[in-house]
């Protein structure tokens, strides 16, 4: 099941049931956020519902984005092979228009997509235990952790008042979980801004932007 969450509040804003139909990786994520779009809203994805194209795709619907990515999802050549050489805390990055992609070197390599932030390097406020140095991350990554949990939330509270019962038959635990959802009376208002690039380190989200994660439960 495919879900897109507010990040603040958990509220489910739209989901959908995998039915193995073939849907392109494009299609499926513009019918998930198709009430979403033309909004200004920033969106945090897993790395399974993004790529350079998309990103473009999305940005070009008035719909910033933030994500972890895959090797092959459009990052160039020559970032990739920069990105095998450079040392531990170290990053590189490539820039078109609004379309940043960055890599950057932790325990192992972490490449980044956003049309949100740019490729400022900040401290996290930790030490290395070993080597007893501060330990700095980029913005991009920085921000994606903080606001990719809102499925995670909302897993937690629907787990509270579990109607599920142990069957053999998955559409039964969507149709239940559907029904769910629509018995849940929820009151949402969203006041939005327009985006407007104040500095070179992205401000955190305004009062009334919304924040919203979308990926499945199976990519925890």
């Amino acid at each position: 099941m495919r879900k897109v969450c507010e990040v603040v509040s958990c509220y489910i804003c739209n989901m959908e049931i995998y039915l193995a139909q073939g849907k392109k990786l494009e299609d499926t994520v513009l019918s998930l956020l198709d009430r979403n779009l033309g909004q200004n809203h920033h969106n945090y994805q897993a790395n399974f519902y993004n790529s350079v194209k998309l990103a473009q795709t999305l940005l070009d619907r008035n719909m910033r984005v933030c994500s972890t990515t895959r090797a092959n999802r459009g990052i160039p050549c020559d970032l990739q092979g920069e990105g095998i050489c450079l040392e531990k805390g170290h990053s590189a990055f490539w820039r078109k228009g609004d379309v940043m992609v960055q890599v950057w070197k932790d325990k192992r390599l972490v490449q980044m997509i956003s049309t949100i932030h740019d490729a400022t390097v900040v401290n996290t406020g930790r030490k290395d235990a070993k080597t007893k140095v501060e330990i700095k991350k980029p913005f991009a990554a920085v921000q994606y952790n903080k606001f990719v949990k809102g499925i995670d939330r909302a897993e937690q509270c629907l787990s509270y008042y579990s109607v599920l019962r142990k069957t053999v038959k998955w559409s039964k635990k969507g149709g239940i979980v559907s029904a769910k959802l629509c018995n849940l009376q929820c009151i949402f208002c969203v006041q939005d801004t327009e985006y407007k690039q104040k500095s070179r380190v992205q401000e955190l989200p305004v009062p009334g932007r919304k924040v919203l994660d979308i990926r499945s439960p199976e990519s925890k």
